[in-house]
């Protein structure tokens, strides 16, 4: 299930990359990217088991990342702040995944 959670990830880094040089709208493109993420997050959070904190935090964060910025925009919520919040929880998944790569 994790190998599936990370084609999924992959593939909503792929399409979320290539979307601003698509110049051809595509209707409900943005509910999909949305469904990805909540997808590949929730299925790496069922895996946590194999994560072992604090040594996979990283892949936590970028989970909770990836469920909040695909169920923020298709619940229409919006948080004070929620920009920054989502912005810092993605630099803290950012560096606890490179802190890991380094120890290996």
């Amino acid at each position: 299930m994790r190998n599936l959670a990370l084609v999924l990830l992959a593939l909503w880094l792929i399409a979320y990359g290539l979307l601003p040089f698509l110049k051809v709208p595509i209707r409900s493109f943005d509910v999909i990217l949305n469904v990805l993420a909540i997808v590949a997050g929730i299925l790496l959070l069922i895996n946590r088991e194999s994560l072992r904190l604090p040594r996979n935090i990283g892949v936590i964060l970028l989970s909770l990342w990836l469920i909040l910025m695909g169920a923020l925009p298709l619940l229409n919520i919006r948080l004070p702040s929620g920009e920054i919040i989502l912005a810092l929880l993605a630099v803290a998944a950012g560096i606890f995944l490179l802190l890991k790569r380094k120890e290996r």
